[in-house]
């Protein structure tokens, strides 16, 4: 038996906003499946999917300054 989530459930379980997990699918980073169409469709993945994501690492990376010689 799988266990579904939505991105709302996702984001609150990865604690991130839901927009980031959308950005995490459609970059291809967190595989799901959409439910319905048009504005009112939503993303649904498998739990254990959420592990893909769940040690990246937060934030901007930081910014490598350049040594001019």
């Amino acid at each position: 038996m799988s266990n579904r989530v939505t991105t709302e459930e996702a984001a609150r379980r990865l604690n991130i906003a839901p927009r980031r997990v959308v950005a995490l699918i459609q970059a291809g980073r967190l595989p799901a499946q959409r439910v319905g169409s048009g504005q009112r469709a939503i993303y649904v993945m498998e739990e254990a999917d959420l592990q893909q994501v769940a040690h990246r690492p937060t934030g901007r990376p930081a910014k490598v300054k350049e040594t001019r010689p």
